[in-house]
């Protein structure tokens, strides 16, 4: 009795993982096209190597790759249900992490010995409906990545990754 039982669970089990283990197109597939239009974005600091044209790619595939969400980027406003506006307000790089807000003197001086680069980016993004003209969003995403190895030059592209995903997953709270 156990035996065929167990095998019964066995085949259930396998069955539901077969359905959700997919490539995510069955959630994508369900939920509706959510048509956004990006405004380029705005530099608010000082640093050349923050480059505009690489952060709203960077976005945009972000988009593109949210799983729950639909998202189309789209050319123009008039054809967007949602209009995203982003602005780059803060880079830091350092080649030492800081020291992070832990307990217990043990544990401090472990992550003062450590040696990792660390970089944090700021970007305020703001999510407006496009037909009323409303701002439904506007909030700071601020990123964090520390790595024991990470030059300044790679650190940039890494940020821009950690800021947008972190935005899609709000932006898509907002629109489910």
């Amino acid at each position: 009795m156990y035996r065929y039982l167990s095998i019964i669970m066995v085949l259930v089990l396998a069955l539901c993982s077969s359905i959700y283990a997919g490539d995510g197109n069955i959630i994508k597939n369900k939920a509706k096209q959510v048509k956004v239009y990006l405004v380029p974005t705005k530099i608010s600091i000082d640093n050349k190597d923050i480059n505009q044209k690489e952060f709203d790619e960077t976005l945009k595939s972000a988009l593109k790759e949210r799983r729950s969400v639909d998202f189309n980027v789209v050319d123009n406003e008039k054809d967007a249900d949602y209009i995203v506006s982003a602005d780059i307000k803060e880079y830091y790089y350092s080649e030492s992490d800081p020291v992070d807000m832990i307990t217990g003197a043990g544990a401090i001086v472990a992550d003062m010995a450590m040696k990792e680069n660390y970089a944090r980016m700021i970007v305020k993004f703001s999510v407006d409906n496009a037909a009323k003209g409303k701002c439904l969003y506007n909030d700071k995403i601020i990123g964090t990545i520390t790595e024991g190895v990470m030059p300044y030059k790679d650190s940039i592209p890494k940020m821009y990754s950690r800021v947008s995903r972190l935005f899609t997953v709000d932006f898509s709270k907002l629109v489910q």
